[in-house]
């Protein structure tokens, strides 16, 4: 395999908008419309000189040498998926940047702006960052959408919208949260998204709830509002539970655990584990998206006016977009052990709270992050003082376990 480029590099990443509800609405035509849509990335990248770096799922990742080269992939690209009136919608972001080589695959701070850039779009978008904007020497024209706070990234970023002639754009504001300039407005956690999508789903509800009459419409608006209280309230749950969840310290622990699978082939097992738990939450971001617009639909479909077989259309799309949101809330809640959930201090230095549980974060001989759990709090403390003494010994060249896991099911 031909090496990567290195130093200066634009990096090009893809995603499938609201896959995990395209899954089950297409069934098995969904692997094909899938294969269909790779192949037009991967001859969009090969003819403009491009590079395919990962592709997984519903995600890919090329690099290009030269800014305006991935650009002009890009839009060659959604040009193609829409002459070929593909059913799924893709939303692309490019970053250029100086991003570590190693082996097969880059690292470093570039490439998580360059998926966040990617992740704040919307389907048949393409966004770039101001880098990528400025080193583009295109007479394409970008719309400044202005400066916004990426989930893992310190630094805010300015980002454009491509525009030209075929391509889609989108009066939808971008998944991240604008940057207000005001101190400690930044927020941490999986996917910054406007403000609050629950409260607007409530009031969309209650404006169907309040146009209930007895007449054609009657049923159809009933089943409306019922869908979308239960949206909100399947949304409130999705919210809730990614506020608990520290997505930057995984994302930190994904990067370490990735440094020492270089030289430790169990290492990288738990990386793909990290990985795949990182990938659940933009799942779970995902689908309470999909949930969210739909609330948006109706509530622009309720400023109209409208049919009954209409509000039963959107009604059912809903339905079906909160059994996947659902059931998405278990499956993250399952996936995240206490090394993913934001921890509360105690009076007790490294000893910290998560619910009715006592936990103590340390570093194993090999440095993967660990964090025991316990009952009870002389138990966590009597451990701490046991990483403590194991750590000093190792610094002497002593050997030293830990004296016990003191474990309670944490890793």
């Amino acid at each position: 395999m031909e090496d990567l480029p290195s130093g200066t590099v634009t990096l090009l990443f893809t995603d499938v908008e609201g896959s995990t509800l395209l899954v089950q609405r297409l069934g098995a035509a969904y692997q094909y419309a899938l294969d269909g849509h790779r192949q037009i990335l991967r001859d969009a990248v090969a003819s403009h000189g491009g590079r395919e770096v990962d592709c997984r799922a519903d995600e890919f990742l090329a690099c290009f040498a030269r800014a305006s080269d991935g650009l002009a992939a890009a839009i060659a690209a959604q040009l193609a998926l829409t002459s070929e009136d593909s059913q799924l919608r893709v939303r692309m972001g490019l970053h250029t940047g100086e991003p570590e080589l190693v082996g097969n695959a880059y690292i470093g701070i570039d490439v998580n702006r360059a998926s966040r850039i990617c992740a704040a779009g919307h389907g048949g978008q393409i966004l770039v960052s101001q880098t990528t904007r400025d080193l583009a020497s295109t007479a394409v024209q970008f719309r400044d959408l202005g400066t916004y706070l990426l989930a893992g990234v310190e630094q805010a970023e300015r980002i454009f919208e491509v525009r030209t002639p075929g391509l889609r754009t989108s009066s939808l504001p971008l998944r991240a949260e604008h940057d207000t300039g005001a101190p400690g407005r930044r927020r941490r956690g999986l996917r910054p998204r406007r403000a609050p999508a629950s409260s607007q789903l409530a009031e969309t509800a209650w404006r169907a709830r309040k146009l209930v009459e007895p007449g054609p419409l009657r049923d159809a608006l009933t089943g409306l509002a019922a869908a979308l209280f239960d949206a909100d309230r399947a949304v409130h749950r999705a919210e809730a539970l990614l506020g608990k969840i520290d997505r930057h310290r995984i994302a930190r622990r994904l990067a370490e655990q990735r440094e020492l699978s270089l030289v430790s082939p169990p290492v990288a097992e738990l990386a793909a584990g990290t990985d795949a738990k990182l990938a659940c939450l933009d799942r779970l971001g995902d689908d309470a998206q999909v949930v969210s617009d739909l609330g948006a639909e109706a509530a622009a479909l309720l400023d109209r006016s409208f049919s009954a077989h209409a509000v039963e259309q959107i009604c059912e799309r809903l339905n079906l977009a909160i059994g996947t949101l659902d059931g998405q809330i278990t499956v993250t809640a399952r996936a995240h052990d206490a090394l993913s959930y934001r921890l509360t201090r105690t009076r007790w230095r490294g000893v910290y709270r998560l619910d009715a549980l006592y936990v103590v974060p340390y570093h194993d001989e090999l440095g993967i992050e660990r964090q025991p759990e316990f009952t009870d709090a002389g138990e966590a403390r009597r451990f701490r003082e046991g990483v403590k003494l194991a750590r000093q010994a190792r610094n002497r060249g002593l050997g030293f376990d830990l004296p016990w896991d003191g474990s309670s099911g944490g890793s």
